[in-house]
């Protein structure tokens, strides 16, 4: 098994967010110098609906063997994790020992996402529509319409599902300690 396989993008982009999202995990790719090929680091699919997302990587699976998975995934929301957990593991695939599982998910996942386990990145998307009524409130009040981009942090939901980067290197830490 190959340390440095790639990171798998799996999502849909029916909305520009999302297309946004997958603009961004490109360029990130571009900036830590990894190799990003559509063809293999991308698979989309065309609804929200975990049935399809589970179809979807049906295929995908079928089309590698074990040593061609990537070494990560990363979900654009709860349906497509839920598909990805469930035909990982009808197929005795750990996560995170083989392969580590991330999710883009809104604040009211967080629920299914704990119980599942599962590392996502939060989105903020109820402070989001709190401050796009509290703009559009300013605006209507006041001449001066400033345009400008709002920027709001999301948050990291800790879970399992994410392996360790450094666990070959943990004994060694242990080991050398400073008094």
């Amino acid at each position: 098994m190959s340390i440095n396989r790639q990171v798998l993008l799996f999502t849909d982009l029916s909305r520009e967010t999302m297309v946004q999202r997958f603009e961004g995990f490109r360029r990130a790719c571009q900036d830590h110098h990894l190799v990003f090929d559509e063809s293999e680091h991308l698979l989309v699919t065309k609804g929200y609906g975990e049935t399809e997302a589970r179809t979807n990587f049906i295929k995908y699976l079928e089309q590698r063997s074990k040593e061609q998975l990537p070494s990560a995934i990363l979900c654009g929301g709860g349906a497509i994790a839920r598909a990805v957990l469930g035909e990982l593991e009808k197929r005795q695939i750990q996560v995170p020992e083989d392969i580590s599982v991330m999710s883009c998910a809104y604040s009211h996942e967080m629920d299914e996402i704990k119980s599942l386990g599962l590392t996502a990145a939060f989105q903020p998307c109820r402070e989001l529509g709190s401050e796009a009524v509290f703009i559009l409130q300013s605006r209507l009040t006041r001449n001066i319409r400033p345009r400008f981009n709002l920027l709001l942090q999301g948050s990291i939901e800790l879970g399992s599902s994410v392996a360790d980067v450094n666990w070959r290197r943990r004994e060694l830490y242990q080991a050398h300690t400073i008094p």
